[in-house]
Formats: C-alpha cells, structure tokens, sequence
C-alpha cells in the first residue's frame, strides 16, 4: 500500500506527477501476486499408484486379448507352454502328399520369412535351401539341425552365415507329420531332388532324441555321416555315380 500522504483523494487528470499516481494505484488496487505452490508429494504418489493398479486391472482382464485372465505364476516349475495350433491334420488327408503338406508349414510356421519364397534366403544373413549341401544330403544331419537348432556360424554353399540363431522346431513347435513334411518340402522343393521324408522315419527319429534340449554346431553337425539317412539306410547314390555290379551266381556261364 502506498505510504506518500499527498497521493490521498488526487486527480488523476491534473497531475503530472507519475510517481503520485502510481501510489495512488497501488493504494485503490494492490498488485496481486499469484503464488505457486508445488503438488503435494502424497498427492503425485497416490495417482501414480491409482494408475497402476488401473493398469494392472485391465491387463488381467485383457490379457493378451485373448480374454483369459493373465496367469502370473505361469512361468513357475510346473508351467508347461502351449503348443501352437497344428497347420496339419495327425490324421486324415490321405490324399494329400507330403510335399504340398510340407508347403503348408513352411509358409505357415515362419520359415519363410528367413529362407524366402524362393529358397534362397537372405544374402549374408540366412543361408540358402535351393541347393544346399545340408538339405540334399543326410537327412539324419538335417532333421538334426531343423528339430533341435543351431547356434553358431554355418558355411553353405561356400558362404559362410552366422548372424541369425536357427530355432528349434521339435515337438511342440512342429508335430511329427509337420516336421516330416516339412522335411520333404524342402528336399524336393526349388528344384532340390531329394528323397522323401516319411512320417514314421520323423517319428522314430523324434522319439530318439527327444531328451536332447541343445542346439547343434555345425562342428557337431559334420560328425554325422554324409550318408546317414533316418531309418538307418544310406543316402541314394548321385545320379553320376557308376551303378553297383552284382557278381554272378555260382556256377553261372559268363
């Protein structure tokens, strides 16, 4: 409040004294000043906890959208995950070959996104299928490598590729008819000339090894045989090869 005696009752219009009439003002209309105060901290902590539980809340009643409650000890000792929805029927379709089933999984159940509609995967980072020595091969080695994975660099075609991990596919991930036919798909798919896969080689094999939860190398790879094939018969023999003499019987006249 202004303190100067002679700014009482002046005439704003016939003073030229600026000092005068701003303590007038000051007097008849004081200068508010607003305050700020800062947000209780109580108050801040209690809305960042309503939020969380409002979080918490829609999150167990939405789940992942599939509308169940989200079960939060799931991962515990006795959770046992979901096995995806099989893309091919255990039975039925008899009708149906192997290598149009194997077509199925294969761009149903995500390799295609690595290896390419083509087979030729991606340059430098995931190895080639059309032509490659691990698919045309031993179908032992390559029933390895699909069902149980690979970690580390592996060498293709000259090429060696060691950016990307190669999941494993065995069972839940693949049932036994999806792995043999997708085994045969890519054996005889882009033209590849390989032999059939059948369901019950894919399922002895399976069975076989089905304690095993590491991924291979290409090191413990090479440790089986070229040859070896499921079922324990040997690769077919490549088209140039000479073919096999059979001696004569005994006694036999030349």
């Amino acid at each position: 409040m202004s303190t100067d005696p002679n700014s009482q009752n002046i005439d704003y219009r016939s003073t030229f004294n600026v000092a005068r009439v701003h303590n007038a003002l000051a007097r008849e209309q004081p200068e508010r000043v607003a305050e700020s105060r800062p947000v209780s901290l109580w108050i801040t902590l209690g809305a960042i906890a309503v939020t969380a539980l409002a979080f918490t809340f829609y999150g167990a009643q939405r789940g992942t959208g599939s509308g169940d409650s989200l079960n939060y000890n799931k991962f515990g000792s006795s959770y046992q995950p979901r096995p995806p929805e099989a893309l091919v029927p255990e039975t039925g379709g008899a009708g149906v070959s192997l290598y149009a089933l194997g077509e199925k999984v294969y761009k149903g159940k995500g390799c295609v996104a690595c290896h390419q509609p083509n087979g030729q995967g991606t340059p430098g980072v995931y190895p080639p299928l059309a032509g490659s020595e691990w698919v045309l091969g031993s179908t032992e080695r390559l029933a390895a490598l699909v069902a149980y994975g690979l970690m580390g660099p592996l060498t293709v075609k000259g090429q060696q590729y060691g950016a990307a991990i190669m999941p494993a596919h065995a069972p839940p991930i693949l049932t036994p008819k999806e792995f043999a036919a997708v085994l045969t798909y890519i054996r005889q798919g882009w033209g590849n000339a390989g032999s059939e896969v059948s369901v019950e080689e894919a399922s002895a094999y399976l069975n076989r090894t089905k304690g095993r939860s590491a991924m291979y190398t290409e090191a413990e790879l090479k440790t089986i045989p070229d040859d070896q094939m499921l079922g324990g018969a040997a690769a077919a023999p490549a088209a140039d090869a000479a073919p096999a003499t059979t001696p004569p019987a005994p006694g036999a006249s030349n």
